[in-house]
């Protein structure tokens, strides 16, 4: 998603007022979603449902869990 977002910007001429700007404009921030927020990467549902998971009174530990994926994918 970054790759695209930096391929794009890189794409046209910068002017000046976006030179002054800096990076922050094109990078996507470590901040958690609230509620209201977009979800670019479409894994609310995946999260809400790893989430119900973990809180399930049913789920026992030991419990070892892993996140996988290819580069850029949002991990």
């Amino acid at each position: 998603m970054l790759a695209f977002v930096f391929a794009r910007a890189s794409s046209r001429p910068v002017t000046e007022r976006e030179a002054d700007a800096g990076i922050a404009g094109l990078a996507a921030s470590d901040r958690p979603l609230r509620a209201g927020d977009l979800d670019p990467l479409d894994f609310g549902v995946v999260a809400a449902g790893l989430s119900r998971f973990l809180r399930n009174a049913g789920t026992d530990p030991p419990l070892t869990m892993g996140i996988t994926g290819e580069w850029g994918t949002g991990k």
